[in-house]
């Protein structure tokens, strides 16, 4: 009876195994072809949507800075040749006509030594911002990449760990999600508000964790370098420059406009405006040309300066690099979810039909049912089930 009752638990094995792996009668080369082109099929569709958004969000990047460009531009070409005339009157009206006599000769070539100083200023500054500036960006890609990179290959070993133990992968996936999420992708937040938060909130630190018994686990150095590179990106983010040093260039770039007004004055411009006003037109059309480029000038390095919403920025290439990142990690997650949910209703249907099975038999498994040991209830030699240290025959 015993050896029957093995015989039906093996055909039910057999069963739940052809259920759950099937007996496949067709060619696995066939079937590792089909897998391959489907799999190559998704590749190619995934770089063209990448690209496609590459270029969307460059375009999108593009109109923005142009349109604010331009708005600044044009704002600044308006006001400087509306008020160079009036200006240009009001200066002459203040000083005597000998100081405008003086001023007109320049014999100790005062005007020309004063645009030459304020000039060399203004450039010196204006350029040497531009370097700091550009070199700075030049860090903040070479970091995102090779953080990118690490990153990467921590995804990968996360799901070797992980293997075949779907619950434990999607929390380190879950983990990886956030660091993207909340770290890797936040220009806007402080780079110091980023490093000093609490360690508890940290996907990384809950990352180790999870993967580390007692002793660190096998991504204990990618993460050490998953670290480093994210403060390089922390570092290379952090503005160096003060929002005043952008207040001081614009004064010095007033510096440079305030002498053509005063210069209009002196040769007389304003006062041949009143018969004329043909020359005083085409000097305020120069000076509004003038103003238009340093005000172009300003804002280019402005936008240097900000951490996103121009063309300038990292924030459209970021977008686009973490987006393959998170559609692997999205497709990871899919994939463990599927597989836990196969097991859980493979269990169930386990558990269904072993009760089925037992239904209205004659026969009790007891907790020697792992031994293989059951008991006939009507069986009259039996008097007693043994206990559980009892050793079976």
């Amino acid at each position: 009876m015993k050896f029957a009752v093995f015989c039906c638990l093996l055909i039910h094995k057999c069963t739940c195994i052809k259920k759950r792996f099937g007996w496949c009668h067709y060619s696995k080369t066939s079937k590792g072809a089909n897998l391959r082109a489907t799999t190559e099929e998704r590749t190619e569709e995934a770089d063209v949507r990448l690209s496609e958004a590459l270029r969307a969000v460059e375009a999108e990047t593009s109109r923005t800075t142009l349109i604010s460009a331009g708005t600044a531009t044009i704002f600044a070409t308006g006001l400087g040749f509306c008020t160079f005339g009036p200006f240009a009157d009001a200066l002459r009206a203040q000083i005597e006509a000998d100081g405008l006599a003086v001023l007109a000769n320049d014999q100790g070539q005062y005007f020309q030594n004063y645009v030459n100083a304020v000039n060399v200023l203004f450039s010196l500054l204006a350029s040497n911002t531009l370097i700091l500036l550009y070199t700075q960006q030049e860090n903040v890609y070479v970091s995102l990449f090779m953080e990118v990179s690490i990153a990467r290959s921590l995804l990968e070993q996360v799901a070797f760990i992980s293997r075949g133990r779907e619950s434990y992968a999607l929390e380190l996936l879950t983990q990886i999600e956030r660091y993207v999420e909340e770290d890797l992708r936040a220009l806007d937040i402080s780079p110091v508000l980023l490093l000093s938060k609490r360690q508890a909130d940290d996907p990384l630190e809950s990352l180790m964790w999870l993967t580390s018994v007692g002793a660190p686990g096998l991504v204990y150095e990618t993460v050490k370098e998953l670290r480093i590179q994210r403060g390089a990106r922390l570092g290379a983010l952090q503005r160096k420059l003060p929002a005043v040093h952008f207040a001081l260039l614009a004064v010095l770039a007033g510096f440079v406009l305030a002498v053509f007004p005063l210069l209009a004055a002196a040769t007389g411009a304003a006062q041949k405006a009143l018969a004329d006003e043909t020359l005083i037109d085409v000097q305020a059309i120069l000076f509004s040309f003038m103003t238009a480029g340093l005000a172009l000038t300003l804002r280019l390095l402005f936008a240097f300066w900000t951490p996103t919403g121009s063309a300038y920025n990292v924030d459209a290439v970021l977008a686009v690099m973490v987006a393959g990142l998170q559609d692997e990690i999205s497709d990871r997650k899919t994939l463990a979810t599927r597989n836990l949910q196969i097991k859980q209703r493979n269990n169930d249907e386990d558990d269904a039909a072993k009760e089925t099975f037992f239904e209205g038999s004659e026969f009790l498994a007891t907790d020697n049912l792992v031994s293989g040991h059951y008991y006939a209830i009507n069986d009259p030699a039996v008097d007693e089930f043994p206990s559980r240290d009892a050793s079976p025959d």
